[in-house]
């Protein structure tokens, strides 16, 4: 299945530090402030420069910075900067405090899911990319423009726009247009 998602489409809500994004949940019919997802795959702002996350019992959460400088504390636990593109990965039931203002990619697992999240990097203005059919990927342009080629099909993926890809299998195409930036999201069942 390939899924593109306009911004406009996507669920914006509040939380205690800012706004948050929810690029996709499973299963779909899950709602994030009942808990009952299996995963979750969102950004988020902090708009305050301290903050208390969200606390989520079960929850593994994988973070990368998109912009802006974060420190984390995790307490009983440990300390950590976050500059851009940076990642941390923590359970979602730490006391979990922040301190700076930033943009994030979150991923949220539970305890039947496992996964990661990267930043593309392009050394040139396309690349090629093998896709697994056990995976489920969220690929989620920051800004700019994508076109992916699937299966002799093209997509276009522009700014804070996702495109899903799930059950397939091969590989797949990505050209990128000038200073574009691209992450994305690796779930699957363990």
């Amino acid at each position: 299945m390939i899924k593109l998602t306009e911004k406009n489409k996507l669920k914006i809500s509040k939380w205690s530090g800012g706004k948050t994004t929810e690029l996709k949940i499973y299963p779909e019919n899950s709602i994030y402030e009942k808990r009952n997802f299996l995963w979750r795959v969102s950004t988020a702002t902090v708009e305050t420069e301290k903050s208390n996350f969200t606390k989520l019992l079960k929850i593994k959460r994988i973070l990368m910075i998109l912009e802006g400088k974060i420190k984390l504390i995790h307490e009983n636990h440990y300390e950590k900067i976050l500059s851009q593109y940076e990642k941390d990965s923590f359970m979602g039931d730490w006391e979990t405090k922040s301190f700076g203002k930033v943009t994030d990619f979150n991923l949220m697992l539970s305890k039947n899911f496992d996964g990661d999240i990267k930043k593309i990097i392009f050394k040139n203005k396309s690349i090629s990319k093998k896709l697994e059919k056990k995976n489920t990927y969220i690929f989620y342009s920051k800004n700019g423009r994508f076109d992916f080629y699937i299966e002799n099909k093209k997509y276009t993926l522009n700014s804070e726009n996702t495109l899903e890809i799930t059950d397939f299998d091969g590989k797949i195409i990505i050209e990128k247009y000038e200073q574009s930036t691209l992450i994305y999201a690796k779930v699957f069942k363990v």
